[in-house]
C-alpha cells in the first residue's frame, strides 16, 4: 500500500496479495483512483472515519467483496467506484454524499439493499444498472435527479413512489424492472426521458 502525505493522506495503490480482509489505517482521507482495482481475493474492507473521497474505479472489479461500510465523512464518490462488486449484498449511503455517480454500483448483481442517502440530489447514469437482486433502495426517496439507465435491469426492485416532484428522469431509467406491478408517470417533472419503463411487466407501463 503506497501513501502520499501532505495535508491529506491517500491510498494510491494496494499491493497486497491473497489478503481477504483489508483495514485502511486511521488518518487516511482519500482512496485514489483504481487503488483496489480488480482484487477479487478481497472479501471485506474497513474504511476509517475521516475518508472524504473515494475516486474513480477504486474498488471496481473486487468481485469477492461482501462487506464494506462507507464512513459518515464520505462526501465524494467516483465513477464506477464499486462496479462489478458482485458479492456485495448491502450498502449504506452516508448523509454527507449528495451524488451517486455514473456506474458507481452497476453490475453488483447480489446487492439487495441500499439504505441511507437522505441528502442525495442525484443518482447518475447506470448507477445501479444490473443490480438484479435489489429489492430496497432508500435513496430513491430523496434523489430528484435520476440518470439514464440508473436502475435498468434491477429485476427485483419494487416500484418507487414517483408522484412527488422530480427535476430529471433519464431515458430508460427503470428499463426491465420486472417486479414493477404498476408504472405511473411522475407529476410535474421538468424532464421526463423516453421509455423510462421500457421492458417492465406492468400493464400500465409506457
Amino acid at each position: 500500500m503506497q501513501m502520499t502525505e501532505g495535508l491529506n493522506i491517500s491510498v494510491e495503490a494496494y499491493t497486497g496479495k491473497n489478503a481477504r480482509h483489508v483495514v485502511i489505517p486511521d488518518g487516511v482521507t482519500k482512496i485514489g483512483a483504481k487503488a483496489f482495482f480488480c482484487h477479487p481475493e478481497i472479501e471485506s474492507v474497513v474504511i476509517p472515519e475521516g475518508v472524504v473521497c473515494i475516486e474513480d474505479d477504486a474498488f471496481n472489479g473486487c468481485t469477492g467483496l461482501t462487506e464494506i461500510a462507507l464512513p459518515s465523512t464520505l462526501a465524494d464518490l467516483g465513477k464506477r467506484a464499486f462496479r462489478s462488486c458482485r458479492a456485495l449484498t448491502r450498502i449504506h449511503i452516508p448523509a454527507a454524499l449528495e451524488v451517486i455517480p455514473d456506474q458507481a454500483f452497476s453490475l453488483c448483481t447480489f446487492l439487495g439493499c441500499v439504505t441511507g442517502g437522505e441528502n442525495l440530489y442525484g443518482i447518475g447514469e447506470e448507477a445501479f444498472s444490473g443490480c438484479q437482486s435489489m429489492k430496497v433502495c432508500e435513496p430513491l426517496n430523496y434523489a430528484v435527479d435520476l440518470g439514464i439507465h440508473a436502475f435498468s435491469w434491477c429485476n427485483e426492485l419494487t416500484e418507487p413512489s414517483l408522484g412527488r416532484h422530480f427535476v430529471y428522469v433519464g431515458d430508460e431509467c427503470f428499463r426491465h424492472c420486472l417486479a414493477f406491478t404498476k408504472c405511473e408517470e411522475p407529476h410535474d417533472v421538468e424532464y421526463l426521458g423516453a421509455r423510462i419503463f421500457a421492458g417492465c411487466n406492468a400493464s400500465s407501463a409506457f
